[in-house]
């Protein structure tokens, strides 16, 4: 093989946007993937009705930082698309996050009047809070109480294989109520999906580069004794990078059910619907038509059922506790003493980040590798 300056490995959206940078800098990148395809979780196709899917659950791309969105929109055009999400509560649907139209929903009558009166009498519209903001304020704390149980605890439990008291508080400190009566689920300035998906953005991200070498169906220990490079950039597991010497981290992995019908409407009301109850089993359906805006004489669902993750159920979300805190400290140490490889993205890092926030750390420590932070987006 060639000489390369740095090994990636992950094309997911981490290492393509680092790939892609420090190739645009003058670097030779060797970019590895243990799949057949790029995208890493973000990898979306079509299946066999010719539906365009998230292979790996919703993605839906949401930002306030304007240089992120301007660096992705070097590859591609964006379907404008606000996502909305509903909780199903045994065939009644109420907007989520939980806002003063869920509030009047899980309220009616004059109760829900009385709590919406309350609250803004002490917060100004538009305020967002944690649920458990809400709940240390004595007049509110049995509404939060009623929220957190009826909205999210069940959901958690499902998604997360652990009680609320086994996570860590910044898990539900994430749970919003937003004061108004905007039903999207996300805010941000900048919302779509790419026209043409992620895997066609990734793949032009770093298929428009001599110096960029990507090889798919690769794993790291059979490149890594082969390739002659100078350093490391691993988006992988930590743990699995030190062979588990401290013990694996825990990690949640999803089963995907993808179910197609024929029908050229779509048939939920929202791109996603969360089931907050312990049945059943999942804990959420997704139309992936509702997302791209795709025309088409079939439609596709996904329905996810979280488990753990093991040999056959891939790592993907860091399960934020004690004993995987206690853990982490033990790989952090170790790599702090690796002296070629450094260690990002979700998986690499261990922490849960968005899309954008993938992006703009890759954005970041490329520009940190390269010493030229004018290159961010340039």
């Amino acid at each position: 093989m060639s000489r390369y300056d740095w090994l990636i490995v992950g094309a997911g959206i981490t290492g393509c946007t680092l790939a892609e940078r420090l190739a645009a800098s003058g670097m030779r990148v060797l970019l590895i993937e243990r799949r057949e395809e790029p995208g890493g979780h973000c990898h979306d196709s079509f299946d066999a009705s010719g539906v365009l899917i998230h292979k790996y659950g919703p993605h839906i791309f949401h930002t306030d930082n304007a240089a992120v969105y301007a660096y992705l929109s070097r590859f591609t055009e964006w379907h404008p698309y606000a996502h909305h999400v509903e909780a199903d509560l045994g065939g009644r649907h109420v907007p989520l996050p939980c806002n003063l139209n869920t509030i009047r929903d899980l309220w009616p009558g004059d109760e829900g009047e009385r709590l919406e009166r309350a609250l803004l009498s002490r917060f100004a519209y538009g305020t967002q809070l944690s649920v458990f903001d809400l709940a240390g304020l004595p007049e509110f704390s049995d509404s939060a109480a009623f929220i957190l149980e009826t909205l999210f605890e069940g959901y958690s439990e499902k998604q997360w294989g652990r009680w609320r008291g086994e996570l860590d508080a910044s898990v539900f400190a994430r749970v919003p109520i937003r004061l108004s009566r905007d039903n999207r689920y996300f805010t941000d300035t900048f919302q779509g999906i790419p026209s043409g998906g992620y895997t066609e953005m990734m793949t032009r991200m770093v298929s428009g580069s001599p110096r960029i070498e990507l090889l798919l169906g690769q794993e790291y220990d059979g490149v890594s004794s082969k390739a002659r490079y100078n350093g490391i950039l691993f988006t992988g597991r930590i743990d699995e990078f030190f062979d588990y010497s401290r013990g694996p981290l825990p990690y949640r992995s999803v089963r995907f059910q993808h179910d197609t019908v024929q029908s050229p409407s779509v048939l939920q009301r929202t791109g996603t619907v969360n089931y907050p109850g312990l049945t059943p089993a999942h804990t959420r359906s997704t139309e992936f038509r509702i997302l791209t805006g795709q025309q088409a004489d079939f439609t596709t669902l996904c329905r996810e059922f979280p488990v753990d993750a093991d040999d056959t159920n891939e790592a993907m979300y860091p399960v934020p506790c004690d004993t995987s805190r206690a853990v982490l400290d033990e790989y952090a140490q170790l790599a702090a003493r690796e002296s070629r490889a450094r260690f990002c993205g979700r998986l690499g890092s261990y922490r849960y980040l968005n899309m954008d926030q993938a992006v703009e750390a890759a954005l970041d420590l490329a520009a940190t590798i390269t010493g030229d932070r004018s290159s961010i987006v340039g």
